[in-house]
């Protein structure tokens, strides 16, 4: 699959791939109708990643990057989400000893973010949580991304995957 540099009548300015899963390939760019934010544009492989994508463009929640478009362009589907910045957790634990009531406040987001996608019906489990996949978004508002809600069954379990998905049981969130 490959994609133009500019989509949407140039709305969307491709910069680069970011990633490749299973469900389609991820790219960073810039959209030049929003203060050229930086956005995440997901080419979307098939229709089961279509319906999936359509599924979690329905979640509203300030733990989940939000949906901003989805459309068809050059016989591909694409979905754009937010692109979080900031560091990851992962990054930040290496640096100097945190509060403990900042990271009690960042639980409780990251608690608030899962527990939102478990009581969605049917719930859907995250998919990949780690600290690589949990985003200090401007700060002080904690972002869980990488994991697809719902999952994806051509994806491979993860060292961050639920023991059930490990030994191939359907996923669920608790």
């Amino acid at each position: 699959m490959t994609v133009p540099t500019v989509l949407q009548q140039g709305r969307y300015e491709v910069r680069y791939e970011l990633t490749r899963d299973a469900n389609g390939i991820a790219y960073l760019a810039l959209d030049t109708k929003m203060a050229h934010r930086e956005v995440l544009v997901r080419q979307l492989r098939d229709n089961a990643a279509l319906r999936l994508f359509e599924r979690i463009a329905q979640l509203n929640h300030a733990a989940l990057p939000a949906v901003f478009d989805l459309f068809e362009e050059h016989g591909h589907r694409y979905m754009v989400l937010e692109h979080p910045s900031g560091q990851s957790l992962a990054d930040i634990v290496l640096g100097p000893r945190l509060k403990e009531t900042v990271v009690l406040a960042w639980a409780k987001q990251i608690a608030a973010g899962l527990s939102y996608l478990h009581q969605q019906r049917p719930g859907l489990p995250h998919g990949d949580l780690r600290t690589a996949n949990m985003i200090l978004h401007d700060g002080q508002r904690i972002k869980l991304i990488g994991g697809v809600p719902g999952g994806c069954v051509d994806m491979p379990p993860t060292r961050s995957s639920a023991p059930a998905r490990v030994n191939g049981a359907p996923t669920a969130p608790s």
